[in-house]
């Protein structure tokens, strides 16, 4: 019996405010437009505190994506995320343009990450939450 080779196109949409979980990703990764949405909406739902600057690191990744183009930064940023209930606060590498929030293997690994597909949830264990995941 012949084995079929079958291709499969998978498109994400990402939300406002949201990220995926990439496990080709080797680091967190966002556009620095992304980051500007990002930041309108987080003044304007009102669960990011007042005072809360985002705080920048020299970081220097070259990313490679699936198309085989590459993107360099040179800063990271820490940003504010609800994972749950809980509010943390994530590391991650910021390039020009409109990439989406993408978030590591090694992030969801560190926080004991798993997906239920049954449920639609992202459970992580480290920390004792569960968040919805959301998929169109």
């Amino acid at each position: 019996m012949d084995k079929a080779h079958i291709e499969h196109s998978v498109n994400f949409i990402i939300d406002e405010g949201t990220g995926c979980v990439d496990s080709g990703c080797s680091k967190g990764i966002i556009g620095k437009d992304t980051l500007e949405v990002y930041k309108n909406r987080w003044h304007t739902t009102g669960r990011v505190p007042v005072d809360f600057e985002i705080q920048k690191d020299p970081s220097y990744t070259t990313f490679r994506y699936g198309n085989d183009d590459t993107e360099r930064s040179t800063t990271s940023v820490w940003l504010p995320a609800w994972l749950g209930e809980r509010f943390v606060k994530m590391k991650v590498s910021l390039v020009s343009g409109s990439t989406p929030l993408l978030l590591s293997k090694r992030w969801a690994k560190d926080l004991k990450g798993y997906l239920d597909f049954d449920s639609d949830e992202m459970h992580f264990k480290a920390i004792g939450e569960t968040a919805v995941s959301y998929t169109h």
